[in-house]
C-alpha cells in the first residue's frame, strides 16, 4: 500500500503479486475499492493489536483512554505508510476516515466495547456511545495530531477522557451514577 497507494491498487496487479489470477482476487477479495477496505482493516487490525495493551491494565478507565488516545496521536503521526497515503492521496484516503469511516468506526468500536462494558456492566447501554465518541476523537487525532508534544497536551486529552467516562456513568435521566 505504501508503494503503489490505494489508487494503485489493481485487481490485476494483486493477482500478479499474489501468484493467483484476477478471478480469484475478485472472488476473495473484490473489486479495488474492496481491497483498498481490506487494507484499510488490517493496518487497523495492526493498530488495535498495539493499543490493546494499554486498555489492558488495571489503570482507572480514563488513564487507560488517555494513554490509548495519546498512542493515538503519536501512531499516526510516525507511521510512515499513514502518513504517505494522506500525502499523497488525500482524496482516496480521507473519505475513508471521514465520510465513508462508518466501517473503520464500527470496527474500532467493537474492540473498544469490551473494556467499556466489562468495566461498568450497569451503563451498558451507553457503552457503545461512549465508544463511538472516543474513536471519533481518536480519528480526530490521527487525522490532525495535537500540534504540541507536551504534559497540556496530555492534560487536554485526560480531560477528553474524563469526560468520556462521566458520561458513561451518568444515569438515563442524565441525574447521576446510575
Amino acid at each position: 500500500m505504501g508503494v503503489t497507494g490505494l489508487r494503485g491498487l489493481t485487481v490485476a496487479g494483486v493477482a500478479t503479486e499474489a501468484g493467483v489470477s484476477r478471478p480469484t482476487v475478485y472472488k476473495h477479495l473484490g473489486d479495488s475499492d474492496a481491497i483498498a477496505g481490506a487494507l484499510i482493516a488490517w493496518e487497523a487490525d495492526r493498530f488495535f493489536a498495539a493499543i490493546r495493551p494499554l486498555m489492558e491494565t488495571e489503570e482507572p478507565l480514563a488513564t487507560r483512554l488517555t494513554a490509548a488516545l495519546t498512542f493515538t496521536a503519536d501512531y499516526a503521526r510516525d507511521n510512515t505508510v499513514f502518513q504517505g497515503l494522506l500525502q499523497r492521496e488525500p482524496g482516496a484516503t480521507l473519505p475513508l476516515l471521514t465520510t465513508h469511516a462508518e466501517p473503520l468506526i464500527r470496527r474500532a468500536m467493537s474492540r473498544l466495547l469490551p473494556f467499556l462494558v466489562d468495566l461498568h456492566a450497569t451503563a451498558a447501554d451507553r457503552a457503545d456511545i461512549m465508544a463511538e465518541w472516543a474513536v471519533r476523537a481518536g480519528l480526530s487525532l490521527a487525522l490532525t495530531p495535537p500540534l504540541h508534544d507536551n504534559a497540556a497536551t496530555r492534560a487536554v486529552l485526560q480531560g477528553i477522557a474524563d469526560s468520556l467516562v462521566k458520561g458513561l456513568t451518568i444515569a438515563a435521566d442524565g441525574t447521576g451514577p446510575p
